[in-house]
Parts: C-alpha cells; structure tokens; sequence
C-alpha cells in the first residue's frame, strides 16, 4: 500500500513540475516574440488583459521599412498629381510631414509647377510604376514611376520615367520627411 500512495504523489508532483515547465516555456517564448518585436520597429502595446479601463500605453514606436514605403508612395502620389485647385490643401498636409527646409522647398516647386501648368495650357500627372526601392541605413526610399505632360489644347503627351526620392523617420506616429529629391531618368528597373 506504501508503495501505491508513493508512486501516486510521485506522479502528481511530476504533472506540477510538467506544468510548471510548459507554463515557464510560454512565458520565455512570449517574452521572446515581444523582444523581437521591438528590434523589428514595431508598436508594442501593454495593457492589462483583465483590465476595464481603455486607457493604453504604447512603449515605442519607430517606423520601419513598411511604414517608410507607404508614406513614401503616399507622398509621391500627392506631389505627381497635385493640381491648381488642390494647392492650399496639399501645402497645408506638407506643413505637418516634413523640416522647414524641405517644405519650403516643396511649397516653391509646386507654386512653380503650378503657374508653369497655367501658362503653359498643359496637365501634369504622375503615375507610380517599377520599384520601390529602401536604403535601410539613410531610411531613403526611392518610388519609380511614369510623368506624364499633356498639352490641354492640342492633347499631345510627353512621357518619361520619373523618381521621387524622400528620407522619411517616424515623429510622433506619423511621418517626418527630412529629405526630399526628384527628377527624370533614363529608365525604370
């Protein structure tokens, strides 16, 4: 009979220290994933799980190669196919994404473009196509894509490869352009 009751509780300690170590592996396997999380430039969220309030508290947040992608060909787009009528608003959501110095460059280019569009009779847009490429190390992304020049009155257009290039970081969980290119090249990869 003692040896009934010993080999019992052998067996039921043995199923806590099972447990015990299957509960120790997912917590080094969670805290693992959240590290790696973190070096991939991610948002990290803590909140409690069995909490009720709604507040919570992002630990860190930097953008990463998806981030700078996006707003890259987001802001590419803005400033290929920007219009006359469009300049207040397109000028207004520059003043928020990017330094001084580079707004105030964008902000000459397009009144430029712009009166050029007017005296000229001719409509500019701008197409993304090709590459997207991403310098990791001056966070500078380059979107390939197509100008197009139209003359309004005879509906001639010239088309050419065309690059924008911006270094963007992330500021306040949005974009910061610090960096700002463009320009025509040969051809598209």
């Amino acid at each position: 009979m003692k040896y009934d009751l010993s080999k019992a509780l052998g067996s039921t300690s043995s199923q806590w220290i099972s447990l015990l170590v299957i509960m120790c592996l997912f917590l080094a396997v969670t805290n693992l994933y959240l590290i790696h999380s973190v070096v991939n430039n991610t948002i990290i969220i803590e909140r409690s799980p069995f909490s009720t309030y709604k507040n919570v508290r992002i630990t860190r947040f930097t953008g990463d190669r998806n981030f700078r992608e996006v707003w890259g060909l987001s802001t590419a787009k803005l400033l290929g196919n920007a219009a006359p009528r469009e300049s207040k608003y397109i000028l207004n959501t520059l003043s928020s994404m990017a330094t001084s110095s580079v707004y105030t460059q964008m902000k000459m280019e397009i009144t430029e473009r712009f009166s050029e569009m007017e005296i000229s009779g001719i409509e500019i847009y701008w197409r993304p196509e090709g590459e997207i490429f991403h310098d990791m190390k001056n966070n500078q992304v380059t979107v390939q894509g197509y100008r197009t020049l139209k003359n309004i009155t005879t509906g001639e257009e010239d088309i050419r490869p065309y690059v924008y290039k911006f270094v963007i970081e992330s500021f306040d969980y949005g974009p910061y352009i610090k960096g700002y290119e463009h320009g025509y090249v040969e051809g598209l990869k």
